[in-house]
């Protein structure tokens, strides 16, 4: 017969649970984009310090300029029905 353990979450705990994103509502992973760009508007996305021009986008930036991208970047390396293996373009 097992046990149930009692645990008391920390105060601290609680703190880092209530500002967790909850995913749990979306369908597909271009939605994620559109919830990281609400919860993470300021914070980087993307930095490519050796483009021509040098590019650093933030979630917001990077999900205003085009949703599309964000639907591309979400696929990178899915795997496809002839190969297994992600395949990266």
């Amino acid at each position: 017969m097992s046990r149930a353990i009692a645990y008391t979450m920390s105060e601290r705990e609680r703190q880092n649970l209530s500002s967790l994103v909850d995913y749990g509502e979306i369908q597909s992973l271009p939605e994620i984009w559109s919830i990281a760009a609400k919860r993470f508007d300021q914070v980087p996305a993307l930095y490519d310090p050796h483009g021509k021009p040098p590019v650093k986008l933030t979630f917001n930036e990077l999900y205003q300029r085009n949703p599309a991208i964000c639907s591309r970047i979400a696929g990178i390396g899915r795997a496809t029905r002839r190969s297994p293996l992600p395949v990266f373009r």
